[in-house]
């Protein structure tokens, strides 16, 4: 829960970004299934003016969601592959299990 809390109030920008960075991992690592939805919530976040900044986080999220590898977390990557932005897309393709050869 307290990662998920990090996720949901810390501005992912600024002085915390470590913080965030770090909870978006450690919930891929728990393998918690209550984590997909914060993670899902990070995968859809980003700014258009920090491209880098925001491929990093959805890389994170999407990495974190791969590694929980429950059937919605693998629904969650396979959204953001039919209906997401170009970088959403990109880091569910690099991230889906079983995916990432084709």
């Amino acid at each position: 829960p307290l990662f998920a809390y990090i996720i949901e109030h810390v501005d992912h920008r600024g002085p915390l970004r470590a913080v965030y960075l770090s909870a978006i991992e450690s919930l891929g690592a728990l393998k918690d299934p209550a984590g997909i939805a914060p993670l899902k919530d990070a995968l859809r976040k980003g700014e258009w003016w920090a491209p880098r900044r925001t491929a990093g986080l959805r890389h994170a999220a999407a990495a974190a969601l791969g590694r929980i590898g429950t059937p919605d977390a693998i629904a969650v990557l396979e959204q953001a592959i039919a209906e997401g932005s170009r970088g959403m897309r990109a880091a569910a393709r690099a991230h889906l299990p079983n995916r990432s050869a084709q």
